[in-house]
């Protein structure tokens, strides 16, 4: 039990406490004070009649002052009025609090007036506490009720006349420094039907209003297995906790009664423990409000609940907190089951803390649309396998669309299971209008430990898309998903779209496997992935991904940063599954980053197929992250777009104005591993391109697909211990197409190839630039080869355009033979050919030199170095 409930239970025991040790006949007594014409009732052990009183000008309010206002266990207090009162109002002036431990009634032949009790000492309701009143209920312990400029109605003051308070009240004056509580325990039976329990109730459409201190609902410690009703069907509840020396305003609108504060109000606490509050309609009508406003709310083990049937609308529930709203093990929803429309939830506070299976609903399970719910705190949590949801169900063939979910806060967590979720289903009467599920937090948004932020389609109408926006957003072994989803829902019929996940953030951050996905198992397409204008991205044993295994396209992901870190078989992935039609495709992979490092095995970017369906492509480039791109790669990481069955493999395309650098153990490939054709490998740069330390580009075919091409435009390229490969194992060798102005330098046991193996015919390899330089090898070295050969197929062409080439010849490339080689031999086959041709220079440009970009020490030095 938190320390607020302790806090509860504290109070309640200490009033309920005192009131026990008063003498018997302090339960007993109604005793007027006479400033009123109210005779003395006499005993209310059984019951009693309150008649007389002071009515005003008009009739229609009623006036009763009191010393001593209590009713006994099972006792009986009837206030009769005439039928033109619509108002009744009883204080007490004495020094006691009032203990209501039986019934309350009014009587009239036209029984709908609102009573009002008036006790600043304290209000408390006890186990039999009941109410069976024609209008609406205010219990306060304030010490005044305002009656626009015509006066008061005070426990302080009683010598104005209440005749002349002809107007509705409008507004309760609290003068006291601290203002007593009001606590309810009562779980009586239903005056009108004994075997149903009531505790406080007043009629349908009726409101039902406690104003006090401290107010407390906690249910008997002697009714263990009972929990605290309070009802208001079709009605209001409103609870107010005001700690002193304020004002509160009253609203009387028909038969609508509200409270409104003042800005800077001192509001007290609210503590609900083991109690449902309820404002359904039962008889057709609209569902009811509940409305809070307090210092802190606790709502331990308790319900706030307004739900509809049929055309009615639910109704709103609006809590307001100056410090916190604390609820535990405690469920606040609104239905609407019919084509109603469901109401809203909007909880404002400095913190929100929701735990140990709480649950925040704005459901629809019919035609009407789901309310809204709406948080905004300083600091929002959600722990344990709590939920907040906005859910259109489709098993009850629920036609309505989903609600809104926006939050506003600086800090929002989610631990330990926790989830958001928006769930559309069914036959929507509008596909389009699906709610958004949107979050700004202006410091951090963190999930961990099983938790989720989920968008699912299971229907025709589209998902809702959600949008985080924060400086930084962590997810550790949690996800964050869009789904069209047609599995575990066999007469599901998942057309909608899937929502789009739109992240804006400076830093990204998913570890110990967690989930950033969007996914589609029907024939509606999936959302697409946006991280914007972040800083830095980082996966560590984690995916962003997007997939398809069924008609629907997959969704696209696109990410802007200014590095890109993953490690630990981390991935983004776009994928379509075996089971993905083929007529669809999977997303797209794009990413705008000056840096991506990609460390470990298993670790990379993919798009790729694994059936009839087409991969999508990858593409990656700097367009908005400065003017040049490096991927590092460690410990065979990789970046590829693959097929493994008859669908198509990707394209693969990297752009960058001023420079592309690939160094390190992995690789950048296209691959087919099927009959499917595989991709092309596209790289453009105005400056230098880069393949060093152990890295590679490649493109193959490795079972029956043809390989693809691998194209490269630059000012000049560098290899460094790099390689640029195509290969092919039973299909159509892929080539090589290399556009280099400057010049191709070659070092460190370098390889240009397209190679195929078994009885594939080797690729071609066309280079133009205006030089080749191949360095020396180093001892026991292979040396740095341009190769377009085959095993027992028929050897490639190599083509090349160039004015000169330093210290590279046609030769057979032998591992181990330390000479840079033209090889396009075959092993069985026949051999190809190499074509070496001069390069075109336009004579008004003078005399041919190397260009400046090649004044690098190591090349320079390498130059001087072979003569």
């Amino acid at each position: 039990m938190n320390k607020q409930s302790v806090f509860g239970v504290w109070i309640v025991i200490k009033i309920i406490g005192c009131y026990l040790l008063t003498p018997e006949v302090a339960w007993s007594q109604v005793i007027p004070d006479g400033t009123t014409p109210t005779p003395a009732p006499g005993s209310c052990l059984q019951s009693c009649t309150v008649e007389g009183g002071a009515t005003d000008l008009t009739n229609s309010n009623l006036f009763h002052s009191f010393e001593q206002l209590s009713v006994p266990t099972d006792g009986l207090v009837i206030f009769e009025h005439s039928p033109t009162i619509r108002n009744i109002f009883a204080r007490v002036t004495g020094d006691s609090s009032s203990i209501i431990d039986g019934l309350i009634r009014t009587n009239s032949t036209n029984n709908n007036a609102n009573l009002f009790l008036i006790n600043p000492n304290g209000i408390s309701f006890g186990p039999r506490g009941a109410l069976d009143i024609g209008g609406s209920f205010i219990a306060t312990t304030a010490n005044a009720i305002q009656f626009g400029d015509q006066g008061s109605f005070s426990t302080d003051d009683t010598n104005s006349d209440p005749a002349l308070l002809t107007v509705s009240p409008s507004a309760f004056l609290f003068t006291q420094n601290t203002a007593q509580p009001i606590v309810n325990q009562s779980i009586a039976p239903d005056p009108a039907r004994p075997v149903r329990t009531a505790g406080l109730k007043v009629p349908e459409g009726r409101s039902l209003i406690l104003l006090g201190g401290n107010v407390i609902l906690e249910r008997d410690p002697n009714n263990p297995d009972r929990r605290l009703p309070v009802q208001a069907p079709g009605g209001k509840i409103e609870l107010g906790g005001v700690r002193g020396l304020g004002i509160v305003g009253l609203d009387i609108n028909g038969e609508n009664l509200s409270l409104s504060y003042s800005d800077g109000a001192l509001l007290a606490d609210i503590i609900i423990n083991d109690a449902r509050l309820e404002v359904s309609s039962r008889s057709g009508n609209e569902a009811g409000d509940i409305s809070i406003n307090a210092d802190s709310l606790s709502l331990n083990t308790s319900v706030l609940s307004s739900r509809t049937r049929g055309s009615k609308n639910a109704g709103n529930i609006f809590i307001r907190a100056e410090r916190a709203v604390n609820v535990e093990v405690g469920t606040i929803s609104s239905v609407s089951s019919g084509s109603g429309t469901g109401g809203d939830i909007e909880i404002i506070a400095e913190d929100i803390i929701l735990a140990n299976t709480s649950n925040l609903s704005a459901n629809t399970r019919g035609a009407g649309n789901a309310g809204r719910i709406s948080l905004n705190a300083e600091t929002i949590s959600l722990s344990t396998d709590s939920r907040l949801i906005s859910d259109a169900d489709s098993f009850t063939e629920a036609v309505g669309n989903v609600g809104e979910i926006q939050i506003q806060t600086n800090i929002l967590s989610l631990n330990d299971g926790s989830r958001i979720s928006i769930l559309t289903s069914g036959e929507a009467v509008d596909i389009e209008s699906s709610g958004t599920l949107s979050i700004q937090a202006q410091e951090s948004v963190s999930l961990t430990s099983g938790s989720s932020i989920s968008s699912e389609t299971f229907g025709q109408a589209n998902a809702s898309d959600i949008e985080i926006i924060t400086p930084a957003l962590f997810i550790n072994d949690s996800i964050i998903s869009a789904a069209v989803n047609e599995e575990g829902r066999p007469d599901s019929d998942a057309t909608g779209r899937g929502g789009i996940v739109d992240i804006r953030t400076q830093s990204l951050s998913l570890e110990n496997n967690a989930q950033l996905t969007s996914s589609t198992s029907g024939e509606g397409d999936a959302g697409a992935i946006l991280v914007e204008d972040a800083a830095s991205v980082s996966l560590s044993n984690s995916l962003i991904s997007t997939e398809t295994s069924a008609a629907g396209a997959g969704g696209d992901i696109n990410i802007g940063t200014e590095q890109l870190t993953a490690d630990a078989g981390a991935q983004i992935s776009a994928t379509a599954t075996a089971t993905a039609s083929a007529s669809t495709r999977s997303g797209n992979v794009t990413v705008d980053a000056a840096r991506i490092n990609l460390s470990d095995e298993n670790t990379g970017l993919l798009a790729e197929t694994q059936g009839e369906a087409a991969a999508g492509s990858v593409a990656l480039g700097t367009q908005d992250s400065g003017d040049t791109l490096t991927i590092n790669f460690q410990a065979g990481a990789e970046i590829s777009a693959e097929t493994s069955g008859n669908g198509d493999g990707g394209q693969i395309r990297v752009i960058a104005p001023e420079a592309v650098t690939f160094r390190g153990d992995g690789s950048l490939s296209t691959r087919s591993t099927g009959p499917g054709l595989a991709g092309d490998v596209s790289i453009q740069t105005n400056g230098q391109f880069r393949v060093q330390d152990g890295a590679s580009v490649e493109v193959s075919g490795e079972s029956t697909g043809d390989s693809g091409t691998l194209g490269v435009i630059a000012g000049t390229a560098v290899l460094n211990d790099g390689q640029l490969l195509a290969s092919t194992q039973a299909g159509e060798g892929g080539n090589i197409s290399l556009r280099v102005d400057n010049a191709l330098v070659l070092r460190e046991d370098s390889l240009v190839s397209a190679e195929a193996f078994n009885d594939a015919n080797g690729g071609n390899v066309d280079i133009s630039t205006p030089f080749i330089i191949a360095l020396f090898p180093e001892a026991g070295s292979n040396g740095n080869d341009i190769q377009a050969s085959a095993v027992d197929g028929d050897g490639g062409r190599i083509t090349i355009q160039a004015n000169t080439l330093f210290n590279i010849a046609e030769n057979l490339a032998i591992d181990g033979n330390m000479t840079n080689d033209l090889d396009a031999s075959s092993g069985t086959g026949i051999d190809g050919v190499v074509i070496i041709e001069t390069l075109e220079v336009d004579p008004d440009e003078g005399t041919v030199r190397l260009p400046s970009g090649l004044a690098d020490p190591e090349i320079s030095q390498g130059c001087q170095a072979g003569g």
